[in-house]
């Protein structure tokens, strides 16, 4: 039984871009949070 289901095909064209950009800075801060973290202390 699955888990899930994938409904890429059933979101909007505006979810869509929205979840690429969410995708883009999840990738962002990834790669640059230990820089941007201390910043300030």
């Amino acid at each position: 039984m699955a888990v899930s289901q994938d409904i890429t095909d059933n979101l909007t064209a505006r979810e869509k871009k929205n979840a690429t950009l969410i995708k883009r800075y999840e990738n962002y801060d990834a790669e640059y949070y230990d820089s941007y973290a201390s910043f300030g202390r």
